[in-house]
């Protein structure tokens, strides 16, 4: 069974827990496709669980609560077991960029919040993981920041396991908008991948990408271009054009644009990445409604106001599918929307919007959180004109 993150060893916990899931999932003692298919089609023949299909055509198992309850009943007593394999279960669903799937997972996550102290670290990075991509940030952090700490007392700050845990929480500190804490964190991986892995390694290139992602978000764009300018290069070279972390790359420079004011750039630049996108990921994918939203915003600052809405509606519909209206990216998407509205002078609409974004984001991410302050700071420039 895969470990997501496989930072330092298991022992007797991991073992057990594989050998509970098998003795559930693989009663002929091998794992065989078709015994699965018969615990499916008997279970489903008694109306005692659903097959849902995720965006990406994954197949996952949606039980009744109430069916949840009466197993519970059933094993009453060590439950521990139970709850070990189930903790396997969830982390093996915490891949990267498996968004379609961790809208299903997370509220399981959140309901063995109880084991979480005891977590295995792998575990609790992946927890992390699964909390993260579902937009619940806070929670996400407090799991991470404790693999992170304990990796960095077992192995050391310099140790790759470290560097790489200390990236995801840098992740989820900028979610939160704690972009200092995001900076140090950058420019430490940044610096000891060059000194361990060298220049042109992809973990280092990786590493240089996000430290200018955090430049840009700090305002600092003539830093972050320069490094940007250099990753394309490298992974265009290394990887390829077609690679997605070159569109990646391609889209970041993009963005950097559009805040440099260099918007013809941006636009050209945004409309290819949106079309390699959707050929390589499709239409839904979050990474392809994030290019549209941000090719909207250029659309906006180029005067391409019709543009700009018909992408603006476009990602907003997308994203409430996607995740729901309290995730931030969806917030986002209602401000952008709002602003658009603006400045084709329909005020009112804008207004409705923004604070409709507002409201949510008061109670889903705090008054302290920059997002929830820029929203606010453009509500009260809508309701004064």
């Amino acid at each position: 069974m895969i470990d997501q993150h496989n930072y330092l060893d298991r022992g007797d916990e991991f073992t057990n827990s594989v050998q509970c899931l098998r003795e559930i999932l693989c009663p002929s003692g091998q794992w065989d496709p078709f015994d699965l298919d018969m615990i499916i089609i008997a279970l489903r023949n008694h109306s005692l669980i659903n097959v849902v299909s995720t965006s990406d055509d994954a197949k996952l198992v949606s039980m009744h609560p109430l069916v949840h309850e009466w197993a519970r009943l059933r094993r009453a007593g060590n439950t521990k077991p139970l709850e070990a394999a189930a903790i396997r279960l969830l982390c093996c669903g915490a891949i990267r960029g498996g968004y379609f799937m961790t809208r299903y997972l997370f509220s399981h996550v959140q309901a063995l919040s109880s084991a979480w102290e005891g977590l295995h670290v792998n575990d609790a990075a992946s927890f992390s993981r699964l909390l993260r991509q579902s937009g619940i940030y806070a929670e996400a952090t407090k799991l991470q920041e404790r693999s992170y700490e304990t990796l960095r007392s077992l192995l050391g700050i310099k140790h790759l396991s470290t560097l790489l845990a200390a990236t995801d929480l840098a992740d989820n500190y900028r979610q939160l908008g704690r972009l200092a804490e995001t900076e140090a964190l950058d420019e430490d991986v940044w610096k000891y991948r060059r000194e361990l892995l060298g220049d042109d390694h992809l973990d280092t290139i990786h590493a240089s990408a996000h430290l200018a992602y955090t430049y840009g978000q700090l305002g600092r764009h003539i830093e972050a271009e320069k490094l940007q300018v250099q990753v394309v290069e490298q992974r265009k070279r290394l990887l390829g054009d077609e690679d997605l972390e070159t569109i990646r790359a391609s889209a970041n420079l993009a963005l950097t644009y559009d805040h440099l004011g260099r918007w013809a750039e941006a636009a050209e630049m945004g409309e290819e990445v949106v079309k390699r996108r959707e050929m390589k990921l499709g239409a839904g994918h979050p990474d392809t409604i994030l290019a549209r939203s941000r090719l909207a915003t250029t659309y906006r600052h180029l005067g391409r106001y019709g543009d700009a809405e018909k992408l603006g509606i476009d990602v907003l519909n997308r994203r409430m599918a996607l995740w729901c209206e309290q995730h931030p990216e969806t917030l986002y998407a209602m401000l952008s929307l709002a602003q658009t509205y603006y400045v084709t002078k329909r005020d009112h609409e804008g207004y409705e919007l923004a604070k409709r974004a507002r409201d949510i984001a008061l109670s889903s991410l705090g008054e302290n959180h920059p997002l929830y302050k820029e929203i606010t700071t453009f509500a009260a420039l809508c309701s004064c004109t």
